[in-house]
């Protein structure tokens, strides 16, 4: 900028001088032209400071803005991961377009077909969704009238799950459960609660979780996790499932018959705003 500028004054001071017979708007457009251009490619060579590029496939690039919306939530963990199926899916969509695929009719029906179901089912559940209510009381008496498909078909136990990165957390963990002290927070992934059917589980943690006198099962790895459990309650064979236990069961299969019924409703609605015609050869 401060060049263009400089340019700018020199060329008016040599224009006064050596009053040289020249059109004084020329000679600014065209110093203005020049700025402008300077002015761009200056822009141009300032990169974002957070721009990463990742990897390259041809003339496909991966940046750090494409693994998420928000580059920070991209951790060491998950990108090499994600920069090796880019690098896959990309090599493999690069081949198939030099073969021609991409233009291939019977791919293109394809896609516009579930394109099409795709639209179909977002309106069927935009409309459904917002008209579609399942109360309390309905869960409730659903569950009233079918407490027999509610029965424990194997032993479960519910737990508070306590994930961790090591076996020395993990310990700490476990120390201050058994003790009943607080838990040092930082040093916990998350913690999740449910229930657990025996046979999920290696025999020897089945043995724990299912014994009468253990509450802390753990810590044990699982995945790239180290696990520690927290046995709230045992349930035998048979028994019966409480309602807030299958509150959510329930809820999703009323909700799923209502919607059923609502899109055959919204169906005929909708014939009756359209002019259909059927060749009554096929009637």
């Amino acid at each position: 900028m401060v060049v263009a500028l400089t340019t700018l004054l020199f060329l008016l001071f040599v224009c006064l001088v050596a009053q040289v017979e020249i059109n004084f708007y020329t000679v600014l457009m065209r110093v203005f032209i020049s700025f402008i251009i300077f002015f761009l490619l200056s822009c141009s060579e300032k990169q974002d400071p957070g721009y990463v590029v990742y990897a390259r496939v041809g003339t496909n690039t991966l940046t750090r803005n494409s693994l998420s919306p928000d580059p920070k939530k991209s951790n060491s963990e998950t990108v090499p991961l994600f920069v090796e199926n880019w690098i896959d899916q990309t090599v493999f969509l690069s081949a198939a377009k030099e073969r021609g695929l991409e233009k291939d009719t019977s791919l293109i029906k394809k896609r516009d077909s579930y394109y099409e179901q795709l639209l179909i089912s977002s309106f069927i559940e935009s409309e459904g969704t917002s008209k579609t209510q399942v109360s309390s009381k309905e869960v409730r008496d659903y569950y009233d009238k079918n407490r027999d498909h509610f029965v424990r078909s194997q032993d479960m136990v519910f737990v508070e799950q306590y994930i961790t990165t090591n076996k020395k957390e993990a310990r700490g963990v476990a120390s201050a459960l058994r003790k009943n002290t607080k838990i040092n927070n930082e040093i916990i992934k998350r913690t999740t609660s449910g229930h657990i059917k025996k046979g999920v589980f290696s025999k020897k943690i089945d043995n724990r979780l299912f014994s009468e006198t253990k509450e802390i099962v753990g810590p044990f790895v699982l995945g790239g996790d180290v696990v520690v459990l927290r046995v709230l309650n045992r349930y035998k064979k048979g028994t019966q499932r409480g309602l807030e236990e299958v509150y959510d069961e329930i809820y999703q299969r009323i909700f799923k018959t209502k919607m059923s019924k609502g899109r055959a409703s919204l169906l005929d609605s909708l014939k009756k705003t359209m002019n259909i015609y059927i060749n009554p050869k096929y009637q």
